[in-house]
């Protein structure tokens, strides 16, 4: 588990992994990620080893405030499935302590880089990336499907790992 003190009270946001038996969590997490997403960003298949999904909440809380789902896409990626945060705890620190968590997990891999994909119009997301040391590499062309946003482009972001 990490602390992490939140951005806008006094709170604290603890980060950990999302275990097996925990439906009642995983269940917040695919609520709040039909309510971020316009279709699933994960699939929340519980394979530890090279799924890990962290979860997001207010100490002494048992609500998820937010998750982020990974995947190990080649030996040495660690692939950002989806990050997404409950609408009543945005701009809280709740995605920042879920990607730091996960950057600490790549470094432990090790892994050389984290990557993902996000919207070129999701203006907030890139610059939460950009903030943690993510860099475009590319833009890629129609990564999503037609009318999902106002356009289908996406930029592929990457973190090295040091």
């Amino acid at each position: 588990m990490l602390d992490t003190p939140s951005n806008a009270s006094a709170s604290t946001i603890v980060v950990g992994r999302l275990a097996a038996p925990d439906i009642v969590a995983m269940a917040q997490c695919i609520a709040i990620d039909v309510n971020a997403f316009p279709y699933p960003s994960s699939h929340f298949v519980f394979r530890p080893a090279v799924s890990p999904v962290w979860i997001a909440r207010s100490a002494g809380e048992s609500r998820v405030l937010g998750f982020l789902a990974a995947s190990e896409r080649r030996k040495l990626d660690l692939y950002l499935e989806g990050l997404a945060t409950a609408v009543a705890a945005r701009r809280r620190g709740v995605g920042r302590a879920l990607l730091r968590a996960a950057i600490h997990f790549a470094r432990e891999m090790p892994a050389h880089t984290l990557s993902l994909h996000v919207w070129v119009g999701n203006v907030a997301a890139i610059e939460l990336y950009r903030s943690e040391a993510f860099n475009v590499s590319l833009r890629v062309p129609r990564f999503y499907r037609h009318g999902t946003f106002a356009s289908s482009d996406a930029y592929r972001m990457v973190h090295v790992v040091a």
